[in-house]
C-alpha cells in the first residue's frame, strides 16, 4: 500500500496540498548513491550541479534562456532538490531517497 504521505503533494503557489497525479503513485521508492558533482532527479537521472544548483557552485552555467531565467531561483522543486542534496552531503550520508516533487511550474515535466 502507498503511504498516505505520498498521496498528496504541496502546491507551493497556493500553500495547499492536492492528490498527486496517478502516474506519480507508480514511481518506485528507491535510494540512490550520492555522487559528487551531481544532484539526483526523481527517476535516478544524474543532473550536474552546475546546470541549476547555484547553492552548490558559484553560478549556473546552464544559460540557454539567458540571465533572465535562473532554474534554482525560479523553480521551487529544483531549489528544494538542490538543498536536500546539500543537506544529505553535509550530513555525510552516502545515499538519498528522492521524494515526489512539489506541485509547481515544473510538475508537469515529471508526469
Amino acid at each position: 500500500a502507498t503511504p498516505a504521505r505520498w498521496l498528496e503533494g504541496l502546491n507551493v503557489l497556493e500553500g495547499k496540498t492536492y492528490p498527486h497525479h496517478p502516474v506519480m503513485l507508480q514511481v518506485p521508492q528507491q535510494s540512490f548513491k550520492i555522487e559528487p558533482g551531481f544532484v539526483m532527479d526523481l527517476c535516478g537521472l544524474k543532473v550536474p550541479h552546475y546546470f541549476d544548483c547555484t547553492n552548490l557552485c558559484n553560478r549556473s552555467n546552464f544559460q540557454w534562456l539567458g540571465d533572465e531565467f535562473n532554474y534554482y531561483r525560479d523553480v521551487p522543486s529544483r531549489r528544494l532538490a538542490c538543498l536536500e542534496h546539500q543537506a544529505h552531503s553535509l550530513a555525510k550520508l552516502s545515499h538519498i531517497q528522492v521524494r515526489l516533487p512539489l506541485i509547481d511550474d515544473d510538475y508537469g515535466e515529471h508526469v
